[in-house]
């Protein structure tokens, strides 16, 4: 008995089915940066469709339809713009998913500047939670009202289970009516029914100096590197960066 209980278990582990994740990166044709790093979203995002499914979300208030999809890009019928226009596509994107929720785990919004290591990501979900998930680059912002902090997840990487993609959609109207801009809002929800945070396993590298010092030492946990320069030429440090990356964690294997 005991023996077949335990080739029972085995069994089942075997078989145990990965998570599988969309992720939604939000994209603009309106910096001259945006279509080269969607070039380097293109050159990884694509190989682990079994475990990955990745669409950039964009623009357009001349479509014929509210989402139109075209390869790996969701059209919104929205003018781009910061507020409202990303949580307009967020939300939009996760309403025309919806009819396929089943067959996510997990749900990343993300932004062009943010690059992933995917066997990293995927060793992170498998040990996360399946409900009630709530990840990525823990951030504060200051309420306006009190003097309390806001607790969430910067708007570079926002990891979800599926029942909160459900739960953020039910709360689409005051999501995308609300003041404040995308990050904040959702953080605001997913707070007001109480769920917790946890951190991700990022890096921030805002600077090429930043960079040098850590690419030689990158430790194993990390799977999200923001890569966002705040001085110079973004489209030459940002790009140098993303394109060692992807040397470092795709082009060898």
């Amino acid at each position: 008995m005991k023996k077949f209980l335990w080739l029972f278990c085995f069994t089942l582990l075997l078989h145990a089915k990965d998570p599988k994740t969309v992720i939604l990166i939000i994209s603009s044709d309106d910096r001259p940066v945006y279509p080269l790093l969607e070039e380097s979203w293109r050159s990884y995002m694509h190989s682990d469709p079994d475990h990955f499914e990745c669409y950039f979300l964009k623009s357009d208030p001349n479509l014929q339809s509210e989402v139109l999809v075209e390869g790996d890009v969701i059209w919104t019928k929205q003018k781009e713009s910061r507020k409202p226009g990303i949580i307009y596509k967020t939300m939009s994107s996760l309403e025309y998913l919806l009819p396929r929720i089943n067959e996510f785990d997990y749900l990343i919004r993300t932004n062009l500047s943010s690059f992933y290591v995917f066997p990293r990501l995927l060793q992170f979900l498998k040990n996360a939670p399946k409900t009630n998930f709530y990840s990525g680059i823990p951030l504060k912002w200051r309420c306006l009202h009190n003097s309390n902090l806001l607790e969430g997840i910067q708007g570079s990487g926002i990891i979800v289970s599926s029942d909160l993609i459900q739960l953020l959609h039910a709360n689409k109207k005051s999501l995308v009516e609300s003041p404040k801009i995308d990050d904040v809002a959702i953080a605001m929800c997913l707070s007001e029914h109480q769920i917790p945070i946890i951190s991700g396993k990022f890096f921030v590298i805002n600077n090429l100096n930043r960079w040098e010092t850590i690419k030689n030492e990158i430790p194993e946990e990390i799977f999200h590197f923001r890569v966002k320069s705040k001085y110079g030429d973004r489209v030459e440090e940002d790009l140098l960066v993303h394109k060692e990356l992807f040397n470092i964690f795709y082009e060898a294997r």
